[in-house]
């Protein structure tokens, strides 16, 4: 518990430092959004997953 309260109360700070603060964390899915063939294939994905679940659309 209290490595969670230390981790937070440094989180909290106003002069944190870390790849979060500096932008070097990124998500390889925001590079792909670019490619429009990833974006269908994975619309395609969403739909198949949602009529799986029973959650599409008629």
């Amino acid at each position: 518990m209290h490595d969670a309260y230390d981790m937070t109360r440094y989180m909290a700070t106003p002069d944190a430092s870390g790849p979060m603060f500096t932008y070097d964390v990124t998500d390889p899915q925001l590079w792909q959004s670019r490619n429009p063939a990833f974006l269908r294939a994975l619309e395609d994905h969403v739909a198949a997953m949602d009529r799986m679940l029973g959650q599409g659309q008629p």
